[in-house]
């Protein structure tokens, strides 16, 4: 049985992106703008519950990926989900992930969660070692019969 995706996952773009961001947010409350009382203890609060969160929130969006000859397993909106392929009726994709779904329910695969930009350019950091690979194995067990929409993923 291959097993792709779980064994190559590099959450650590998203963990440390999610910390920067909790810094900032306890920065800006503290020395950005002229936050009174209770409202800068909020917001501070809030960066660093992002802060303590950041390691569990991004090994739960990309470790629990596992494209199996059965089927796929991600993340959904309340856990995980198992799709088997036999199951599945569309697939699309957007800028950092693709989405699986059956009749029931649906699994979203984060490829990239981190993208930065600027006037010069961009860039998206991968969460997978190889995601041609990654794409082309979940391509090759879809039912034909499914609907197909990628443009972003596809690989050269």
């Amino acid at each position: 049985m291959k097993d792709v995706g779980a064994r190559d996952a590099q959450p650590g773009p998203l963990r440390w992106t999610l910390t920067l961001m909790g810094c900032v947010i306890v920065l800006v409350a503290w020395r950005g703008f002229d936050l009174h009382g209770i409202t800068r203890w909020l917001v501070t609060l809030g960066g660093l519950a992002i802060i303590l969160l950041a390691p569990a929130a991004a090994r739960s969006m990309i470790s629990g990926l596992r494209l199996t000859e059965e089927g796929v397993t991600g993340a959904a909106f309340l856990g995980p989900a198992f799709i088997p392929w036999s199951e599945v009726v569309s697939v699309f994709d957007d800028a950092h992930g693709i989405i699986v779904q059956s009749a029931k329910r649906s699994v979203r695969i984060e490829l990239a969660t981190v993208t930065v930009g600027s006037t010069f350019g961009g860039a998206r950091i991968a969460n997978f070692g190889d995601t041609d690979e990654l794409v082309l194995f979940l391509l090759a067990h879809i039912p034909k019969s499914s609907l197909l929409n990628m443009r972003y993923w596809l690989p050269t």
